[in-house]
């Protein structure tokens, strides 16, 4: 394994209340399904799918207790995109704390992005977070993202709020 840090920026953003986002997204084939108790196999498949490339590597690197923990919390929430029964994307949503609910993973099959998937993803999460009736609505990006993440987020009605320098590990990890 080889580690190294590299230097990223990290943007927290809080959804602005704005109402729901216009979806031009008309796909009959596209369904958004909740995952209760998904298999942690299933969760790391998509979760890697989605972002390895981007240096999503946290949830690879806890124990599966501590995973589980986390993806069965009844408060945590994980929603598949499928087209044609094809999973293509994800949405994991966390209101623990109660004080806030946050968009913890969202992203899609690298192949789906730029086709108005990502923003019935983000549609679906304001609209869930809406029936939660939790506020603020936030969530965190960050420089190692897609390049055009942080813009597409402050393009649907997220605003920035915090900022900060920080280095992580950039690392490569097991792939099973």
């Amino acid at each position: 394994m080889t580690n190294q840090l590299i230097n990223t920026t990290v943007t927290w953003l809080k959804y602005k209340d704005d109402g729901i986002l216009k979806d031009k997204l008309l796909d009959d084939d596209i369904l958004i399904v909740r995952e209760n108790k998904i298999p942690i196999n299933d969760y790391k498949k998509i979760y890697k799918s989605v972002g390895y490339k981007y240096n999503w590597i946290g949830r690879l690197k806890i124990s599966e207790t501590e995973l589980l923990n986390i993806i069965h919390n009844n408060s945590v929430e994980i929603y598949l995109m499928k087209k044609k029964k094809k999973t293509i994307g994800f949405l994991e949503i966390d209101y623990r704390s109660q004080d806030e609910i946050k968009i913890v993973h969202l992203g899609l099959i690298e192949k789906y992005i730029g086709k108005g998937y990502g923003k019935k993803l983000l549609n679906f999460a304001i609209k869930r977070a809406e029936k939660l009736d939790i506020k603020p609505l936030v969530l965190q990006t960050n420089s190692l993202d897609h390049p055009n993440a942080l813009i597409f987020y402050q393009k649907n009605g997220f605003q920035v709020y915090s900022r900060r320098k920080a280095k992580v590990i950039m690392d490569k990890v097991d792939e099973n």
